[in-house]
């Protein structure tokens, strides 16, 4: 067998036993991640799964997959980052502003010892915890993120920031 077959062999292994048509593909992307002991996967879906319940308006389930992800992510601070700056929105979303407000600065933490474009994210949810809290700094959290996100061509932000701006 080959290195990428031995590396895979574990994954497909459930493949055989999961319908497609029974499990969605985010979900069966987190069993297979989970049956491969491949952290970093487990952690990436866990976090897709929460973002996509948090815009589905779920916003518990997505806090609860949203936290599993940042315990997956313990000792890799990109994904620890990110993990933390959508927790911090999905917990802003559900009125806990003050713990929201601690994720940031985790997902700040994080960020720094990881790679800069985790910054990205973090400021985002800076600016949606600010905004959520009704901080009079959330006006001008908002232009820096803009101006950060259209300097360094992270332009995907900009529509999400820009909700921020005339709300």
């Amino acid at each position: 067998m080959s290195s990428f077959g031995e590396a895979i062999g574990p994954v497909c292994v459930p493949l055989a036993r999961i319908s497609a048509t029974t499990v969605s593909p985010s979900c069966l992307a987190l069993d297979l991640a989970q049956a491969g002991s491949h952290r970093k996967w487990t952690t990436i879906a866990l976090r897709f799964l929460g973002i996509l319940a948090l815009r589905t308006g779920d916003g518990s389930g997505a806090r609860e997959h949203l936290r599993a992800a940042v315990k997956a992510a313990d000792g890799m601070p990109i994904h620890a980052a990110v993990g933390c700056a959508h927790l911090a929105i999905a917990t802003a979303r559900l009125g806990d502003v003050g713990e929201a407000g601690r994720l940031v600065d985790r997902a700040f933490a994080e960020a720094e010892r990881g790679w800069p474009y985790t910054l990205h994210e973090v400021r985002l949810a800076r600016v949606e915890v600010a905004a959520a809290r009704g901080d009079p700094e959330a006006s001008r959290m908002v232009a820096e993120a803009l101006a950060e996100a259209e300097r360094e061509g992270f332009l995907s932000l900009v529509p999400r920031l820009e909700t921020f701006v005339h709300p």
